[in-house]
Order: C-alpha cells, then sequence, then structure tokens
C-alpha cells in the first residue's frame, strides 16, 4: 500500500462491488443512504466530471465536502473535501467497515454561485452493497 497525502489506498485490488452516481448538485445538500452486506473494506471517492471524468476539473471554485455517517448521521473518519484538485475521498482505509446501513452526505458549498458536478463513486471490496438517493 502507498500512502498519499494521508490517504493509503490500493488501486490495484479487485473490487467486487462498484456503483456510480453523477450528479449536478445546485443545491446545498445531496444524501444517499447505503447498505454494506459485509464486514468489509470500502470507500466512496467524490470527484469533478468532465468528458469521461478526465482530465479532472481542477477548478479552484470547486468547493464541495463529502461526509460518511453512520445511520444516526454520526461522522465516520474524516470528510472528504472536492476542492481545486477536484476529488474527495472518504472511508476506511485498510480497515473493515463493519456490515449496516450508513450515509453519504454531500454539501456544496458554493450552491449560490455554482452548481458542483460530481461523480460519486462507490468501492466494495468483496460485495456491492445497495446505493439509494435519499
Amino acid at each position: 500500500m502507498k500512502n498519499y497525502w494521508g490517504a493509503s489506498i490500493s488501486l490495484y485490488q479487485a473490487y467486487k462491488g462498484f456503483h456510480q452516481e453523477n450528479i449536478v448538485l445546485s443545491t446545498r445538500t445531496k444524501v444517499y443512504s447505503f447498505n454494506n452486506p459485509v464486514t468489509q473494506e470500502m470507500y466512496v471517492m467524490a470527484e469533478t466530471y468532465s468528458n469521461r471524468n478526465f482530465p479532472r476539473t481542477c477548478d479552484p471554485g470547486n468547493n464541495a465536502v463529502v461526509y460518511l455517517m453512520d445511520k444516526s448521521y454520526n461522522m465516520i473518519g474524516a470528510y472528504g473535501f472536492v476542492g481545486a484538485r477536484g476529488f474527495g475521498f472518504v472511508g476506511k482505509t485498510g480497515q473493515k467497515l463493519p456490515a449496516g446501513d450508513y450515509i453519504i452526505y454531500l454539501v456544496n458549498q458554493a450552491y449560490e454561485t455554482k452548481a458542483a458536478d460530481l461523480s460519486v463513486m462507490w468501492y466494495f471490496l468483496e460485495q456491492k452493497g445497495t446505493v439509494k438517493s435519499a
């Protein structure tokens, strides 16, 4: 595993579950609920998108935040900031997240002046969970 900017992930693992939502967040918040069916490594990435996600829209005006929360809206780990680098990451890197129901809470802090064009991607190592827009 390699360490970059405080995140430790291995992009070469064969993740058996993947889900993606492309959204234009013109309001302040968007909530997704998801089920992690088994105790496993999993993470969520939110990134700006344009033309197949490449190149990322590394715009200094990007100002969105992604949170991973339990079903009672208690934050798990650190938040991911989608800023000028164009992506934000949440999850328990290198650790297993217990089976259960969780929330992804997205906040566009610049919603009054700019919509956030985001791809939100769930990666489940062993078994795909179910994702629902709340």
